[in-house]
């Protein structure tokens, strides 16, 4: 089976770097930034995919059979690392935040 450790550290890493940027008050304007404030996706790490995985269960986002598997950031696959950002979607428009922000509102 293949390692997709890289893919999940590599899309946190890059998440966290353009949210930031989006929040800056210098770099936001100077660089347009506000463009890609509902591009992002939310960073996934153990806190978040907790209450998303909690959110999506009651949400009944995705059928039993189909619901995304969770190990580790380390495991992620790009098929469970979409379906996550999938539920992320759902909430965010719930709660009337871009889904990139969401894990700021989830701590």
């Amino acid at each position: 089976m293949p390692r997709y450790g890289s893919v999940g550290r590599r899309e946190k890493s890059h998440q966290h770097l353009h949210g930031h940027g989006l929040l800056n008050v210098f770099l936001r304007p100077a660089y347009g930034l506000d463009r890609f404030e509902n591009v992002l996706e939310v960073p996934l790490d153990n806190t978040v995919v907790k209450k998303l995985r909690k959110f999506g269960r009651t949400q009944k986002v995705f059928p039993r059979a189909e619901f995304p598997k969770w190990e580790s950031i380390k495991k992620l696959d790009p098929t469970n690392s979409a379906k996550h950002q999938q539920i992320a979607d759902v909430m965010s428009a719930q709660r009337g935040i871009p889904r990139g922000r969401l894990d700021v509102a989830l701590f």
